[in-house]
């Protein structure tokens, strides 16, 4: 994007603030979401339209032109970051008063009917006030795969209770029921045949854990929660190839090797993994080995979290 197209959509990012008294900050998941759903309401041939592409990906839909922008305001003085603990947020971006942007350039009326909808998307499409889970719920309603909200909103959030302790609502068997169904919601798409391979070791292997475990002891639960992020990461890498502006067609071969080197990362952990229960809980003589290229601190340490930006 040229800077004033960063500006029309820092300009935008303003009259969010400037639409409601009570919005004195925002996260970085509000900034995409909201300019998300403007960007549905829009008309086709609205120039605003044009510089907000879209893919879905870990927590929904990203634009990295929208991005590009927040980061542009950084730069320019327009925004400021400060970090913030509200869950899942990063930090947390306010308008500078040293600074107001303006697109002077661009195109004027598209950008006046841009912040109308804007107007109509803060009442009627996206509660900034809501609790962060109460946002992902919402974006996923639009999800392209059911796999997607059944796992993300289901069996993510059950397993993340897991492992911080706290009680699991109908205990360990319903979770591993649970994952179970998940397989019914696989995508049928040919591209994801790989995806739903290591998904199918992925159950059986998440099956033979809890049935080994219990509420109590819990051994091993922040392995097993890695290990399940890294699967969701997996199928995100996935998801973000098929499901994508044509704005990012020229990427899609670097994600595509990025994919391949996850899916093997992925089944080697699940080798390991299923290593450590035999020697754990069913005698076995050798301690497993865990790879250099293991993700346990791999992938999820390098876990993509929307809410912090890149240069």
């Amino acid at each position: 994007m040229n800077p004033e197209e960063r500006d029309a959509l820092l300009e935008l990012l303003s009259h969010v603030f400037e639409s409601n008294d009570d919005i004195d900050g925002l996260v970085y998941l509000d900034i995409q979401k909201i300019l998300y759903h403007l960007r549905e309401r829009l008309d086709d041939d609205n120039a605003v339209r044009e510089l907000l592409p879209y893919y879905w990906y870990i927590d929904g839909t990203v634009s990295d032109t929208v991005q590009e922008a927040v980061n542009h305001g950084l730069e320019t003085g327009v925004l400021e970051a400060s970090p913030t603990t509200r869950t899942g947020a990063g930090e947390w971006y306010e308008l500078s008063a040293e600074r107001t942007p303006s697109a002077e350039g661009f195109a004027r009326d598209d950008l006046e009917a841009a912040k109308r909808e804007i107007e109509r998307t803060l009442e009627e499409d996206y509660n900034i006030f809501a609790n962060h889970e109460e946002k992902i719920e919402g974006i996923y309603e639009d999800a392209p795969y059911d796999f997607q909200r059944y796992f993300k909103l289901n069996i993510l959030f059950a397993i993340e209770q897991f492992a911080s302790g706290r009680p699991l609502y109908l205990g360990t068997e319903n979770l591993a029921s649970e994952i179970g169904t998940a397989e019914a919601y696989l995508p049928l798409h040919p591209a994801f045949e790989g995806f739903n391979r290591i998904f199918s070791r992925y159950v059986n292997t998440s099956k033979r854990y809890l049935k080994l475990v219990n509420g109590d002891t819990r051994e091993f639960a922040d392995r097993f929660k890695q290990l399940s992020e890294s699967v969701w990461r997996l199928y995100c890498q996935q998801l973000r190839l098929q499901e994508h502006d044509p704005y990012y067609d020229s990427k899609a071969d670097d994600w595509s090797e990025e994919y391949e080197r996850t899916k093997q990362l992925v089944a080697n952990d699940l080798v390991e993994f299923r290593q450590l229960l035999d020697l754990e809980f069913e005698g076995g003589e050798e301690a497993p080995r865990v790879s250099e290229e293991s993700t346990w601190g791999k992938i999820a340490a390098d876990y993509l979290d929307e809410a912090e930006l890149s240069e």
